[in-house]
Parts: structure tokens; sequence; C-alpha cells
């Protein structure tokens, strides 16, 4: 597997999409559509990636990010 992908975005057309070009260049693939649910996911999941759209209702992508630094959250390089 060449990773971990989480994407988010409140549009499903977009999620499958972005699913169905990774995963058949052999990414595991997670979704959000919420940035809720996406939080909730960053906290379960060991992820390599996370592809968040910025326009998200209720918890906008911006506010995600916030609430991601806030927590000590920071991506890992590696």
């Amino acid at each position: 597997m060449a990773g971990r992908i989480l994407i988010v975005d409140d549009q499903p057309g977009i999620r499958m999409l972005l699913t169905d070009v990774l995963t058949d260049q052999g990414y595991e693939v997670i979704t959000a559509q919420t940035g809720t649910e996406a939080l909730e996911k960053i906290r379960m999941e060991n992820l390599n990636l996370i592809i968040l759209d910025y326009q998200l209702p209720l918890l906008s992508g911006k506010e995600v990010l916030h609430k991601l630094e806030e927590n000590n959250m920071k991506s890992r390089q590696y």
C-alpha cells in the first residue's frame, strides 16, 4: 500500500472521483464529508496525507486546521 489519505469534501462526487483516482494508484483512501467528521478520523487513523476542502459547511477547512494546531496535532514529515 502506497499510503493512507483522508479526503474531506462535502460534495460526494468529488470524494468519489478522488477516491477512484487515488485507489487506482495504490493508496488507501478514507473519506469525511464534514470538518467534525474529519477531526474524528484524524484522531483515530494513521494518515500520510489529508486533502481538505476549504469551504466546508459548519466547520470550514480553515477551522479544522486551527483545531489541529490547538490540539498540537500537526502533520508529521517522513
